[in-house]
C-alpha cells in the first residue's frame, strides 16, 4: 500500500493534461457556460445550481479570483476530477470546504479560513469521510489553510479555542495532504483513515498538535512543523506535540506500518513570542506499535520527547537527530518507553541525540552519538534544503517562505 499514494498522485495530475476544462468565479452566473470568458458563479452557487454535475472524471474545474463561500462538495468519481485555482489565480478564498459522500476529487491551490465568512460551522476547516464509508481517495494540495489572519495579539485562550484546519474522517482511507501551508490553528492535520499521508506541508504555529496519525498505514515525510502555543501552565491541557500517534480506539489493539520519514520539527523557547509553548517532537503513545519506520527526521526541541516509541515492536528507528537549542534540563532524547511491557525487537541505528533510553528487550543498538550543535545545523541544513529542492523555496498560494516563513504579503 505504500506505493498507492504516489500512484493515486500520479493518476490525479495525468488525468489533467486530457481534461475538458471549465470556469467558476464570483462574478459568474447560472447561466454560464463554464468559459473562462463567461464562467460559471461562485463554487458554492456553482453547487447549489447543480452545476459540478456536468463535471466528469479527467475534468478540471479552474476558480478565478476572489470569494467563493462554503462549499460542500459531493459525487463518486471513477476517476479523479480537479478543482483549482485558476493559473495565476493565488487569492481564490475559501470559509470552509467539506467533501461528503465524495471519492476521488482533487482540491489545489485553494485559501481556506473561516475568517473569510460570517457563518458559524464545526471544528475544522477542511474536513471529509467522517460519516460517509464511501468517501476516500481525496487529495487536498497547495493549499493555505489557517485559523487566525496573524498570532502576536492572541491571548492563550484564544490560541485554545482557534478552530482546527483539515480532518480526514475514518472512512477517508488513501487519501493525501500535499504542499498545503497550515498556520495559526488548533490542530493542523488529524488522520484517522488507513493508507493516508501528509507530504510536503508547512505547519506553522499550533496549539494542539501539528499531525496526529492514528490509523494503521499512514506516512508522514518532508513536513515542516515550528511553533507551539499556549501550554500547559495557560491552562491548556492538551500536550502538544509535532507529531503525535495514539490508537483510534481509545488504547485499544494495535497500530502498524506507520512511516515518520525526513520531517523538520522546530521548537521555540518560552517567552521568545506571545504565549510561546514547548512542543514535544515525535511521541509514538500507546502501543503495541509495530512495524513503525522512524528515518530522518531533524527535531530540535526543549522537551524530553525528541523521538519517544511507546511499546514499539519490530520498529525501525533511524538516522535521526535530536537537539535542544534552549539550555536547561529538558534535553530530547531517543527513546523506547514500555507503559504495556509490550516492548521488543526494536532496531535504533545510526542516529544523534543529547540523549538515550533504549533499554527493551531485543534492542538492537548500533552507531547511536551523542549530539552536537554543529551536526545539527549540518542536519538541519541538508534536510531543508532538500525539503526546497522538491516542494519549492516559496509556497505561492501562502505567499511565503517554506523554512523561514517570512510573510511576503
Amino acid at each position: 500500500m505504500k506505493n498507492y499514494i504516489a500512484v493515486l498522485f500520479l493518476l490525479a495530475t495525468t488525468a489533467i493534461g486530457n481534461a475538458a476544462t471549465y470556469y467558476s468565479g464570483p462574478e459568474g452566473q447560472p447561466t454560464g457556460e463554464g468559459l473562462e470568458s463567461n464562467p460559471w458563479p461562485s463554487l458554492e452557487k456553482s453547487i447549489a445550481a447543480g452545476l459540478l454535475q456536468k463535471l466528469v472524471p479527467g475534468d478540471v474545474l479552474y476558480l478565478k479570483n476572489g470569494y467563493h463561500g462554503y462549499v460542500e462538495v459531493t459525487g463518486l468519481n471513477d476517476d479523479f476530477i480537479t478543482i483549482s485555482a485558476a493559473p495565476e489565480n493565488e487569492d481564490v478564498r475559501l470559509a470552509q470546504l467539506s467533501l461528503s459522500k465524495a471519492s476521488k476529487w482533487h482540491m489545489k491551490n485553494l485559501r481556506i479560513s473561516h475568517t473569510f465568512g460570517t457563518k458559524p460551522y464545526g471544528s475544522y476547516s477542511v474536513s471529509f469521510g467522517h460519516n460517509d464509508e464511501a468517501s476516500e481517495q481525496i487529495i487536498i494540495e497547495g493549499c493555505e489553510v489557517f485559523s487566525a489572519e496573524g498570532h502576536t495579539k492572541l491571548s492563550a485562550k484564544q490560541w485554545i479555542d482557534l478552530k482546527s484546519s483539515i480532518q480526514i474522517g475514518q472512512h477517508a482511507n488513501d487519501s493525501l495532504i500535499k504542499n498545503c501551508y497550515i498556520r495559526n490553528t488548533r490542530f493542523a492535520i488529524d488522520m484517522s483513515a488507513e493508507n493516508c499521508t501528509a507530504e510536503g506541508n508547512v505547519i506553522e504555529n499550533f496549539s494542539g498538535d501539528g499531525i496526529r496519525m492514528t490509523r494503521d498505514g499512514q506516512t508522514a515525510k518532508f513536513n515542516v512543523i515550528k511553533y507551539a502555543f499556549a501550554g500547559g501552565e495557560e491552562g491548556d491541557s492538551n500536550h502538544d506535540d509535532a507529531i503525535q500517534c495514539f490508537l483510534f480506539n481509545k488504547g485499544t489493539g494495535t497500530m502498524r506500518n506507520l512511516v515518520i520519514k525526513d520531517n523538520l520539527i522546530t521548537g521555540q523557547f518560552p517567552g521568545s513570542q506571545p504565549h510561546a509553548a514547548v512542543n514535544q517532537g515525535i511521541g509514538l503513545f500507546d502501543g503495541p506499535l509495530m512495524d513503525f519506520k522512524i528515518d530522518g527526521n531533524v527535531v530540535m526541541t526543549n522537551h524530553w520527547h525528541g523521538v519517544s516509541v511507546f511499546d514499539g515492536q519490530n520498529c525501525q528507528i533511524t538516522n535521526n537527530i535530536t537537539w535542544s537549542e534552549f539550555g536547561g534540563e529538558m534535553k530530547p532524547w531517543i527513546m523506547l518507553g514500555n507503559k504495556r511491557g509490550k516492548a521488543k525487537d526494536n532496531t535504533v541505528t545510526d542516529n544523534y541525540s543529547t540523549r538515550f533510553r533504549l533499554g527493551q528487550p531485543g534492542t538492537i543498538n548500533k552507531r547511536n552519538k551523542f549530539s552536537s550543535k554543529k551536526i545539527y545545523k549540518k542536519k538541519y541544513k541538508i534536510l531543508s534544503d532538500a525539503i526546497n529542492e522538491v516542494y519549492g523555496e516559496y509556497h505561492p498560494i501562502a505567499q511565503r517562505y517554506r523554512i523561514t516563513g517570512d510573510l511576503l504579503k
